[in-house]
């Protein structure tokens, strides 16, 4: 990853493993319940207490055994620690500080190798670790709602999880238009069979088939030419405009599924 060339794009806020980010659809996003038995450790929370059930509170992203992790932003290193003392399982938890005094963390889990040290200031970039053998990294963010309570315990008592997608998808966009100006697929104009929102393992989308093929919008921080392209989608499947042209590119973010990155109405 050409961190610079990253920096340049958005100076505050890296990738925490090298683009392009792939999220592990298939059970690794934020908020998904994960029942288990009584005996299980919640690996999400460090919590070794005993309860059945467990939401994931961060995403996972693909990261082949050995990959280097990244602080996602400037910071201190709060905690070091490793899960049931598993070294080849270590965690890292990063206390930021954003406009305004706002506190919070990002934690990274899953490491084979640590390669910083507790209270040690990193910047945005920094190399941190490199993942373990479960080949992806565990990525979470919380803020911090009670900065005067830091104890050793503080990642279960302070802290309220947010969902970190929203501010790592917008890299894949950052990825294929600005760094590698991938030129989206066109296709064929024809009319819009379907179109809707709809949850796809807890994320939302905006889907329109066209020739019995899906396209998708992610809805996390739509920008305006998304909010545009959603509207005219949606006003050309109600008034049934039979020639619609879509530009597509496949998202690893979202396990290739088709991205809508144009559309325009063949009048």
């Amino acid at each position: 990853m050409n961190l610079n060339l990253i920096k340049n794009h958005f100076p505050l806020f890296v990738p925490p493993v090298e683009l392009p980010m792939r999220m592990w659809i298939s059970g690794g996003i934020f908020g998904i319940d994960r029942t288990r038995d009584e005996r299980t450790v919640h690996t999400s929370t460090c919590d070794y207490s005993y309860n059945p059930l467990q939401n994931h509170v961060g995403i996972d992203l693909d990261a082949p055994e050995g990959s280097p992790v990244f602080s996602a932003r400037k910071g201190q290193i709060m905690n070091i620690s490793s899960i049931s003392g598993d070294q080849d399982n270590q965690w890292i938890a990063i206390r930021h500080t954003y406009e305004g005094g706002m506190a919070f963390t990002t934690r990274y889990l899953h490491l084979r190798e640590v390669v910083v040290s507790e209270r040690y200031t990193v910047e945005h970039g920094h190399l941190i670790g490199f993942t373990g053998s479960k080949n992806h990294l565990h990525f979470e963010i919380h803020i911090i709602m009670n900065t005067d309570n830091l104890k050793k315990d503080w990642y279960r008592i302070n802290i309220e999880p947010v969902d970190p997608t929203p501010y790592l998808y917008p890299w894949e966009k950052i990825y294929y238009e600005r760094l590698l100006k991938i030129v989206p697929n066109t296709h064929s104009p024809a009319p819009i069979q379907e179109a809707g929102m709809l949850r796809i393992k807890g994320i939302s989308m905006f889907r329109v088939k066209q020739n019995n093929i899906n396209y998708y919008i992610p809805l996390y921080h739509l920008d305006s030419g998304d909010r545009c392209l959603v509207k005219m989608l949606s006003s050309a499947f109600v008034n049934g405009i039979e020639d619609v042209r879509l530009a597509s590119r496949r998202s690893l973010f979202f396990g290739y599924r088709k991205i809508i990155t144009a559309a325009r109405i063949i009048k």
